[in-house]
């Protein structure tokens, strides 16, 4: 890159997100040779966007539960749009009392941690999304609109009792029945 009877600099602009390319082969080319690299790091400013940080879903769980979904999302500054939640690329209903399927959602500056009880069907992996639409579209990047989590389910369980005496795995019987 540099001529050999030439001093050369490198300088590297960067916001510090990997993008692709074999940077640090060609770093290590480049300080092997004697070429130094000088970086400048951009900077931005995502203070005042709306985020979803995370979304909280049990990892396993009984074929047909109702599990709590748990999202976590943060506004720079007060916000507003619709959240959806998708269940194996399904939107769910959050809001039965009108026709649209997402809830409605005011975000105040900070955390915000909303709930949701879906009802899983039957099937052993469901990936849960949940994906916030802001009324403002500048509020935003689509990349930090949407978390995604996945919960494993297994067949109800099923127990034989062998007894030579029924009668005396009847409370063993009750207790699993109890606890369903």
């Amino acid at each position: 890159v540099v001529p050999a009877d030439a001093a050369g600099r490198v300088l590297l602009i960067s916001a510090g997100n990997p993008t692709s390319g074999p940077l640090p082969d060609i770093a290590g080319s480049l300080a092997a040779a004697g070429v130094p690299i000088d970086v400048a790091a951009v900077g931005y400013d995502r203070s005042a966007l709306v985020r979803i940080d995370d979304i909280a879903v049990p990892a396993w769980v009984r074929d047909g539960d109702t599990i709590a979904c748990r999202i976590v999302m943060h506004a720079g500054r007060p916000a507003s749009g619709r959240l959806t939640l998708l269940l194996n690329g399904e939107p769910v209903d959050l809001d039965p009392d009108s026709p649209s399927l997402a809830a409605r959602v005011d975000l105040p500056p900070g955390p915000t941690v909303l709930s949701q009880s879906i009802r899983l069907p039957s099937g052993p992996v469901h990936r849960i999304a949940a994906v916030f639409e802001p009324d403002d579209p500048a509020a935003s990047i689509p990349q930090l609109l949407r978390a995604e989590g996945v919960t494993f389910t297994s067949d109800q369980v099923r127990v034989l009792i062998l007894a030579e005496d029924p009668p005396q795995a009847e409370p063993l019987l009750a207790a699993l029945n109890a606890d369903n």
